[in-house]
């Protein structure tokens, strides 16, 4: 009996350590950890890393930015609303969440893209001094509600460093 429930407990470490990629941005001083899904793709990007959906219809973004270089990273988003033809629907829902134990303020935009309608979800987490992470998730309800699970299991890993 001992074995199996050995044998079953290495294979679910197995199984979890292949389902996920874990993440430091950045690499060097990180500011935030997470675990994106491996079915994700994902690449780097100037400010951070960006992972798409296996269907490639819900998107998530972490970016990590100090000092000056934080009004760069927005800039650079609000060219990225222009580049795909996002275009937010009056002023959006704001909120406060944690993220384990570090309150972040989150803006809630229904939007309209070449699709149809959408959501863009910013977060900013403060990561110590003038430090901060952006998080950016953009689909449709029914999008992001087709893989729930996945992004619950990445903003549930997400751990600011301050």
């Amino acid at each position: 009996m001992r074995k199996l429930l050995l044998g079953a407990a290495l294979a679910a470490a197995f199984a979890s350590s292949a389902w996920a990629k874990n993440l430091a941005v950045p690499t060097d001083d990180p500011a935030v950890t997470l675990t994106i899904p491996n079915t994700w793709t994902m690449q780097e990007i100037d400010f951070g890393y960006s992972a798409t959906s296996p269907e490639k219809d819900v998107a998530f973004y972490v970016e990590y930015a100090e000092g000056k270089r934080v009004k760069a990273m927005t800039d650079l988003n609000k060219q990225w609303l222009q580049d795909n033809n996002i275009k937010t629907l009056g002023k959006p829902e704001e909120m406060e969440l944690d993220f384990n134990g570090v309150k972040g303020s989150v803006l809630k935009f229904k939007a309209k893209d070449d699709n149809g309608p959408t959501n863009v979800n910013f977060a900013f987490i403060p990561a110590g001094k003038d430090r901060v992470i952006m998080l950016t998730i953009w689909g449709s309800d029914e999008e992001q509600a087709k893989v729930g699970k996945d992004i619950d299991v990445i903003l549930s890993s997400i751990k600011p460093i301050n």
